[in-house]
């Protein structure tokens, strides 16, 4: 039973962070105070928790998992979308 609840918690208490970033982002239109880095890493390390969670053959595991890698990808493309068009308005706003 906790091999079933504990990937649930964990996935839920990341993919509630991650949500709220990704609405903060679409909200200000910018994501200059977000650092990329971070969520690449996270990226590569939900992937080697997937990884994981076939190895010792935990379902659970692996599905919530794969729900926090989908979560960090659209994470890191609203984070290269919205830097994009910051940039833009500075360099207008600048010139």
């Amino acid at each position: 039973m906790l091999g079933v609840i504990a990937p649930i918690l964990a996935s839920a208490s990341v993919l509630f962070g991650v949500i709220s970033q990704i609405r903060l982002i679409i909200k200000k239109q910018a994501s200059d105070q977000v650092s990329l880095l971070p969520s690449v890493f996270a990226i590569l390390v939900t992937i080697l928790w997937i990884f994981y969670g076939f190895e010792i053959k935990n379902q659970w595991l692996a599905i919530s998992s794969i729900l926090n890698l989908i979560c960090f990808l659209v994470l890191c493309f609203t984070i290269f979308t919205y830097r994009k068009k910051t940039e833009k308005i500075k360099k207008f706003k600048n010139a």
